[in-house]
């Protein structure tokens, strides 16, 4: 059995949401996995990298939820193993079309991986939604097969539903920014300029929207008037495609949080979204659980990967 922390008293920070929320902050639900596989753990574990799901059934407020998917998620949080506690994503209707938690298709439930407090995700999105579009987070109590795991972290998924929280249009181009696989020649996911071949940014960024016909042409001609202009007009010129004032919140919250597995250092791990009403880009901050700490992230004069201990 996996030992509980205590319950972060960030849970008092905020106002309560109406309880039905899922994401309610205030609110620690109980998730109850049921795996009728004999080998559950190994089917997990031989499906990390193919990262398809095996069945499930949930239960949650007394109503069980037949037939969801279950798999291992994350990428450095995920390092753990072979320890127990493994982040987990959820996805609702993997096998049960329509079927969703509380308006919610799929739920991502990290570890706190390198986050003894518990508190450094939730807070700084918190603190982030005040300003910009960012995911909801909260916590949530894990038992998989009767055994309780302790407590997760509840992560929004910048989905359909995200979208229609803060966008006139939910029906534009999403796109994650992080390479699907990584390896010599792969471009950062910063939107720098590689050329006007739109196939030469399907490396370092992953469609995440149903297509709609403008699929990486509205990507790309984005990161032409970012970079390809004069200093002096960059406002001109880059405005009508991405917005900036909205950007420059994005990244100044990522040094202020200290968010440096980012755009800011690690050059990854975040969004950007086309939106039609608009017509221009907006960027989403994820992956925040190493905010509120200092990484020796290979700077210059410290060794790489040499986490900073944390005071």
């Amino acid at each position: 059995m996996i030992p509980s922390k205590a319950i972060p008293v960030l849970l008092l920070l905020a106002p309560a949401a109406p309880a039905q929320d899922l994401y309610d902050i205030a609110t620690i639900r109980d998730l109850r996995l049921d795996f009728s596989q004999s080998n559950w753990w190994n089917l997990l574990d031989q499906n990390r990298q193919a990262e398809t799901y095996i069945e499930a059934d949930l239960e949650v407020d007394g109503v069980l939820y037949s037939q969801v998917g279950v798999r291992f998620k994350g990428n450095s949080s995920a390092s753990v193993w072979p320890q127990q506690k493994m982040p987990f994503k959820i996805k609702m209707d993997e096998f049960v079309a329509g079927q969703d938690l509380l308006g919610y298709d799929n739920l991502n439930l990290g570890n706190s991986f390198m986050d003894p407090t518990f508190c450094r995700e939730v807070l700084t999105y918190e603190v982030l939604r005040r300003w910009m579009p960012a995911p909801k987070s909260n916590y949530v109590r894990l038992w998989l097969n009767d055994e309780y795991w302790g407590i997760y972290v509840n992560t929004q998924q910048v989905s359909g539903e995200f979208l229609d929280d803060w966008f006139e249009d939910s029906s534009g181009n999403r796109y994650k920014c992080d390479p699907a696989a990584y390896g010599p020649g792969i471009p950062p996911s910063t939107l720098v300029w590689v050329g006007p071949n739109l196939a030469d940014y399907q490396q370092s960024y992953q469609l995440k929207s149903d297509p709609t016909g403008s699929e990486w042409q509205d990507l790309v001609d984005m990161i032409d008037a970012l970079n390809n202009g004069p200093l002096s007009s960059l406002w001109a010129d880059a405005g009508p495609f991405l917005d900036l004032d909205r950007s420059l919140w994005f990244t100044a919250a990522q040094n202020l949080f200290v968010n440096r597995d980012s755009y800011i250092e690690s050059r990854h791990n975040y969004y950007v979204y086309h939106d039609p009403h608009e017509n221009r880009f907006s960027p989403i901050p994820m992956g925040c659980q190493r905010g509120l700490r200092q990484l020796r992230h290979g700077l210059d004069g410290w060794p790489a990967s040499t986490d900073v201990p944390d005071s």
